[in-house]
Formats: structure tokens, C-alpha cells, sequence
């Protein structure tokens, strides 16, 4: 039985490895298999949001969402194809213990993803579900929210608006200090450019700027694809 990494320093720092769902090595397909019975039993024991392959040690593109009443729904190999809105939501994780953040994020998303049973499929999610699949996903990534997201403590909820929104403005310019200086670190490797690239490409085609037309197969093919939206919640996302 698998369980869950805690040790933040054992956890993959590479992007999960891309499943092949329709291979016929039946010893693959058992893997994967056991993989989604194994996150399902855990999120159910421990009452999780949701959870990802990597967390339990199978470095594979794998993520299950709790959606309540025991409705979990597997994703594979997502793949996010549209982004929209933004919030700074409040986070914690399993892996930092006691720590609670201010994370970005979109109130809106789509993905594309396979099925355990290699159907390709898309997905609608709206404001707590898009934040747990973004975390998710940050997973998947080998991203950690403590990289990214602003630490807060218990005199946050203490703090006047204008105390703050002074700290978020300080944290966004960081960011934006941050980005200057890793594109100037960027530009002086060309392998580094080459990713940025391709980052930049998938970020057009999330917001619609670059349209993919194929003769055989089209992500409008209704036979196999299906669309599927998730409603906000209002409690705060556990995320895991």
C-alpha cells in the first residue's frame, strides 16, 4: 500500500512522466490501475481535496479530485488549454506542515485530459475546484506553493485592508523583480529560451490566441471529447 511522501526533500523536483493510456504493455496498465485505486483510498481515509500520483511516489501525470459524496474523478495527462480571472487564494499543503499561503491563481479553468481508459475529454472548473486542480497540477510540475506563494501568518487576519494590501503589493513587485531577472538568465541560454518558448506558446493557446487544426483529429471531435463544469464551493480548499 502506498501513502503519502511528508518529506518534502523526497518528493520528484522533475515534471511527472506523460502516460501512454492506450499501450497495450499490460504491466503499465496495471500500474496506472493501481495508482488511481491507491489515491482514491487514500483521499477517502484522509478526506483530501485531492491528490497526485508524484505525492505517493509514482513520478506519472496522475491527479484524482474530490468533488464530495464520494464522487472522484481521475484525470490523466492534463493538459491546461484555457485560463481566466485571477485571485490571490489562501493555501496550505500537506508537505508544509503548519504553513499557510497566499498562492495566484485563476478563478477559471479548462483542461484536457485522458480518462484511465485513454478517451480524450475536457473539463470546465470554476473557483474552488480550479484552485485545487491548479495546485494539483503545481505538483505534477514539481512546484511547490512555499516557491511561488507568499507566507502569511495568524496576525494576517488581524492586519487593517490598507496593512494588507501593502504586503501583496511588496510581494507582486518581488515577483515581478524575480521574472526580470530569470528572463535575463534566460536569454543568455538558448536552451533555456527554447523552453520559455514553448511556455509562451502554451500560454497563447490557453487564452485562444492560437488556434490547432488537424485533418484526422480536432479537440472539437464530440466523440471524444466531453465537456464537463464544476461549480464553486464556498469552504477554503484543503488541498493536498
Amino acid at each position: 500500500m502506498k501513502e503519502i511522501i511528508t518529506d518534502i526533500t523526497k518528493l520528484p523536483s522533475e515534471p511527472g512522466v506523460v502516460l501512454e493510456t492506450n499501450t497495450r504493455d499490460k504491466k503499465l496498465n496495471q500500474v496506472m490501475r493501481d495508482t488511481v485505486v491507491e489515491l482514491k483510498r487514500i483521499i477517502r481515509e484522509k478526506n483530501l481535496d485531492g491528490l497526485t500520483a508524484c505525492q505517493i511516489g509514482v513520478n506519472e501525470r496522475i491527479m484524482v479530485l474530490n468533488f464530495g459524496k464520494d464522487d472522484l474523478r481521475t484525470y490523466i495527462n492534463p493538459l491546461l488549454v484555457h485560463a481566466d480571472g485571477f485571485v490571490l487564494n489562501r493555501e496550505r499543503c500537506i508537505h508544509l506542515p503548519n504553513q499557510e499561503f497566499l498562492v495566484p491563481r485563476n478563478k477559471e479553468i479548462t483542461l484536457m485530459f485522458e480518462t484511465p481508459l485513454g478517451a480524450v475529454q475536457q473539463a470546465k472548473f470554476i473557483g474552488k475546484a480550479a484552485y485545487v486542480a491548479q495546485h494539483l497540477i503545481w505538483h505534477m510540475d514539481g512546484l511547490f506553493i512555499d516557491e511561488v506563494g507568499l507566507e502569511i501568518d495568524d496576525d494576517w487576519d488581524n492586519m487593517t485592508d490598507d496593512e494588507k494590501a501593502e504586503i501583496v503589493k511588496q510581494y507582486c513587485e518581488s515577483v515581478d523583480r524575480q521574472s526580470a531577472e530569470l528572463n535575463e538568465e534566460i536569454k543568455q541560454s538558448e536552451e533555456a529560451q527554447k523552453l520559455k518558448d514553448a511556455i509562451d506558446f502554451e500560454k497563447a493557446l490557453s487564452k485562444g490566441e492560437v488556434n490547432i487544426r488537424e485533418e484526422k483529429f480536432t479537440v472539437e471531435n464530440e466523440e471524444q471529447n466531453e465537456n464537463t463544469e464544476v461549480q464553486e464551493e464556498q469552504s477554503e480548499p484543503n488541498v493536498q
